[in-house]
């Protein structure tokens, strides 16, 4: 499998181009105005309400994106579940991998003012999957 890893990284990484050239047109998706924050740096907070925040990939000494998972940010109450269920009725699959902030669960103390950022954005991200690794069709027949 090694021996294999750059070529498939690459795949990866052309798909993930694809899909937010895709997002772009289709959903007119943006990308983040901040900085990176992955350094402690600047604060993550913009976005309009319905607004489609691609991934922000950070290139800051930390080598390539992998894209194992494409991660956007769907800006709004109630506005990343609506998404997600009509991706569900296209039968596309997505995932909420982190459906509670890490200080919200229970073998962690609770902090005495929360995270409200991070809380916010465990109602605002949405995994979406690389479709082009798994099936041939491209990205466009799927999110229209």
């Amino acid at each position: 499998k090694l021996k294999h890893l750059d070529a498939a990284l690459k795949k990866r990484q052309e798909s993930a181009g694809r899909l937010m050239k895709v997002l772009r047109e289709k959903w007119s998706a943006v990308m983040p105005t901040e900085s990176c924050v992955c350094q402690g740096q600047g604060e993550a907070g913009s976005g309009k309400p319905g607004e489609v925040l691609l991934p922000f990939s950070c290139h800051a000494g930390a080598g390539e994106h992998t894209w194992n998972q494409f991660v956007i940010r769907v800006v709004g109450p109630g506005k990343r579940d609506a998404l997600r269920e009509k991706l569900s009725s296209q039968g596309i699959q997505t995932e909420v991998y982190y459906p509670r902030a890490m200080h919200d669960q229970e073998c962690f103390t609770k902090p005495q003012n929360g995270f409200p950022f991070a809380e916010c954005l465990t109602h605002e991200i949405l995994a979406l999957p690389l479709l082009e690794s798994f099936n041939p069709r491209p990205h466009g027949e799927y999110f229209s």
